[in-house]
């Protein structure tokens, strides 16, 4: 661990001892989703320079998601649900009727 804090992400001996477990593991976080988005950048562009180098010598016009779709790009929205306020509003009170049954209390609010 204290490799990965001096080394990897740089702090000094002091800060890395001062953090409380909960800040350490979102400075954790917080890193390795930066290194993800360096990563994914790096490998989009690398995508964008092939197909401008392929394209002129091709007789069909290539786009870069032609040659490759990364997974973090697969991630379908359409599946997603679009709740209406009626969904939300139903939702939420059944929520709150199971939580009063299950502590015992039938509060009127």
């Amino acid at each position: 661990m204290e490799a990965f804090a001096f080394g990897q992400i740089g702090l000094m001996p002091g800060v890395f001892y001062d953090l409380l477990p909960r800040e350490w593991t979102n400075l954790v976080d917080g890193w390795n989703q930066k290194e993800n988005r360096r990563e994914q950048s790096e490998w989009e562009r690398t995508r964008w320079m092939t197909t401008i180098l392929l394209n002129p010598h091709t007789k069909k016009r290539i786009k870069p998601k032609d040659l490759i779709v990364f997974p973090w790009e697969n991630k379908l929205k359409k599946d997603r649900k679009v709740w209406t306020r009626g969904e939300i509003i139903a939702t939420i009170n059944e929520r709150k009727e199971r939580a009063k049954q299950k502590n015992g209390e039938f509060i009127q609010s």
